[in-house]
């Protein structure tokens, strides 16, 4: 019989290699600790990147879960961060696995941000879930509010993740049609999900995947997409692949899993 920790192991070896698709520069967790933080004012109360981090860390591993591979990048001199974390439990699925999406600004450009979702490990393509989305700009209560809303958000990852596995397997069994496929593209067009320079590669891949992902489905197309936005701003990945799953669980008529408060 395995064990925990044999299934661990074996778990750590399929685990994928989180891309930053957007150019970023790649650094170890470590330098996270050496970006200097702006000067506290009245309405603006600045949080590390390694703070954050470590705050989602202790409190996924309340629930369960430990941090995996993972990848993260600074930019604009260490002032914007942005990192990917593949969270295992020991049940992890072969196809994809649970991934977090951590983002932080120093300079007012965006509020500290936990999103997640999956990475499929074929591929590395990245997607997000809407269900579990944290947003909190950098006021002076930011340190009294953010851990009970990572607690909350982190409370419900077994459930998303149950959830993420059924979803993929109704895309993976709803067959879609050339006509059909094109409907969906354009309607991810409109929503923001692609933008004109990125239809023609999603149509490529459609047709001619990169990888195998089995027939004309709307797991294909899901895939498709994904490849065709890897290159782009990671701080925008969320927004976007969250569009494309409601578009897509439109299309299958796939409806989550309800999360209990």
């Amino acid at each position: 019989m395995r064990t925990e920790h044999d299934l661990n192991e074996e778990h750590d070896m399929k685990q994928p290699k989180l891309c930053l698709h957007c150019g970023a520069s790649e650094v170890e967790r470590q330098a996270l600790e050496g970006v200097v933080l702006p000067p506290t004012t009245k309405s603006y109360t600045p949080v590390g990147h390694n703070v954050l981090l470590d705050l989602a860390e202790d409190m996924l591993g309340d629930v369960g879960f430990r941090f995996g591979n993972s990848a993260h990048s600074l930019t604009h001199d260490g002032s914007r961060y942005f990192g990917l974390v593949q969270l295992l439990n020991g049940t992890e699925y072969e196809q994809h696995a649970l991934v977090m999406g951590i983002r932080n600004s120093l300079d007012k450009r965006f509020p500290a941000g936990f999103s997640f979702g999956a990475v499929v490990f074929v591929c590395d393509n990245l997607s997000f879930t809407g269900e579990n989305v944290i947003k909190r700009k950098h006021t002076p209560n930011i340190m009294r509010d953010l851990p009970d809303m990572i607690a909350e958000a982190v409370s419900s990852t077994k459930v998303m993740r149950d959830d993420q596995e059924r979803r993929f397997e109704q895309y993976q069994g709803f067959r879609l049609t050339d006509q059909q496929a094109d409907h969906v593209i354009v309607n991810m067009l409109r929503a923001g999900v692609v933008n004109t320079s990125r239809v023609e590669k999603v149509v490529r891949e459609w047709d001619e995947p990169s990888h195998d992902f089995g027939g004309r489905t709307a797991w294909r197309l899901f895939n498709a997409t994904t490849e065709s936005l890897k290159g782009l701003n990671l701080h925008d990945m969320p927004t976007r692949t969250i569009g494309l799953q409601s578009l897509m669980d439109d299309v299958t008529g796939y409806e989550p899993q309800l999360i209990a408060a």
